[in-house]
C-alpha cells in the first residue's frame, strides 16, 4: 500500500505537467489506459516486476483526480466549486463503497478474481470519458482551452 501511495503522490504531480504539454484528455486516456496495463503487471508478475507494477498503477490511478477536477470545472464553468466537490465526493464515496464489495468477491470468488474486476471498471471509466463533451474553446486533440498560455508561448 505504501509503494502505491507513494507513486500516487509523484503522479499527481506529473500529472500537471503532463496535463500542461499533453492535454488534458491525453492525460486522462493514458492513465487509465496505462493502469490496465501497470494492474496486469501486478498481478501476473512476481518480485520487482509486481511492485513496479503497483507503483505505476498508483502513479497512473492518482494522476486522474487533479486533471479530471480541471475537466469538470471546464465543464461546468459557473460552478467550478461544486464541480470540482462532486467530483471528489463521488471518487471518495465511490471507493468507500467498493472496498468492502472488493473484499466480498475476494472472500468469495477469491484475492485474483476481485482484483481482476478492475478490468472492465476502468474499461467503462474510459468509454465514459470519450462520451464527455470536449469543453466549449478547447482543443479536442490537446484539450487546452483556446488562448491558455503554455510556458510563454500561446497554444
Amino acid at each position: 500500500m505504501s509503494t502505491f501511495l507513494l507513486a500516487g503522490t509523484v503522479g499527481t504531480f506529473f500529472a500537471g505537467f503532463l496535463a500542461d504539454h499533453l492535454g488534458r484528455r491525453s492525460v486522462v486516456v493514458g492513465s487509465l489506459l496505462v493502469s490496465l496495463a501497470a494492474a496486469w503487471l501486478s498481478l501476473s508478475a512476481r518480485g520487482p516486476l509486481a511492485w513496479a507494477g503497483i507503483a505505476v498503477l498508483g502513479a497512473a490511478l492518482h494522476a486522474l483526480m487533479p486533471v479530471s477536477i480541471v475537466i469538470a470545472q471546464e465543464l461546468a464553468p459557473r460552478h467550478a466549486g461544486l464541480a470540482a466537490g462532486m467530483m471528489m465526493g463521488l471518487a471518495f464515496g465511490l471507493g468507500g463503497l467498493c472496498t468492502p464489495l472488493t473484499g466480498l468477491l475476494a472472500d468469495t470468488y477469491g484475492l485474483s478474481t476481485a482484483l481482476t474486476s478492475f478490468y472492465p471498471i476502468v474499461g467503462l471509466a474510459l468509454l465514459l470519458f470519450l462520451l464527455l463533451p470536449v469543453p466549449a474553446g478547447a482543443s479536442a486533440e490537446a484539450g487546452l482551452e483556446a488562448g491558455t498560455r503554455v510556458r510563454g508561448r500561446l497554444t
